[in-house]
């Protein structure tokens, strides 16, 4: 999650998402652009202060920015500057959700988020 060189930390104890002093957005590693939020099934449903993770908060923190969303077992690796994805994930921009992503495929994204290529991978599964 701390890899971009701009990271989106959402809120995850009570009070941080009605605390307007809150900063979700913070400096990280600089390794990456991609903003990443694991674990992202188990977000889904969930609630904090009265909102809906996904759909209340991290969609209104999506608008300007793109937040590539992971389920477990799936991954970034980074090798020569090229930033390949594996396993289920979603993009989440300006408020919209779209899964980019399934099990058993890879794709490969440019530093603007643009998807260059699509793979299947065989014998590819969930860890």
């Amino acid at each position: 999650m701390n890899c971009a060189e701009i990271v989106y930390a959402g809120p995850e104890s009570e009070g941080e998402a009605i605390d307007p002093n809150y900063q979700r957005w913070i400096s990280g590693l600089g390794l990456t652009q991609l903003n990443i939020l694991p674990h992202f099934q188990r977000l889904e449903g969930g609630i904090l202060d009265g909102l809906r993770l996904v759909e209340d908060i991290t969609y209104a923190d999506s608008i300007g920015h793109e937040i590539i969303a992971l389920n477990d077992g799936s991954y970034i690796m980074i090798d020569g500057g090229i930033e390949t994805l594996y396993g289920e994930a979603y993009s989440i921009k300006d408020g919209c959700q779209k899964q980019i992503c399934r099990n058993g495929e890879s794709i490969i994204i440019n530093r603007s988020g643009i998807i260059k290529q699509k793979t299947n991978m065989s014998g590819f599964g969930k860890i």
